[in-house]
């Protein structure tokens, strides 16, 4: 259990170093634009259309907390 809970807290620690490193660079190289989204209580799924490998991340930037990506190829 203690495992994990450290795994966790790494995963936000580097959720939270990529996120400011990250950010100004991919909305300046894809003139993307994004609005933060409500902080949300508990668990979520988001769901998205991605059109290129770099969409999963574009996406992330709008939430706060770090995110488990799950990918397929079809």
């Amino acid at each position: 259990m203690k495992k994990t809970k450290d795994k966790y807290k790494q995963h936000v620690r580097n959720w939270k170093i990529a996120r400011k490193i990250l950010s100004p660079i991919l909305t300046r190289y894809f003139s993307y634009e994004f609005e933060l989204a409500p902080e949300i209580d508990g668990n979520y799924l988001v769901l998205a259309n991605h059109n290129n490998n770099v969409d999963p991340f574009l996406c992330a930037l709008s939430f706060h907390r770090q995110m488990y990506f799950l990918a397929g190829e079809q």
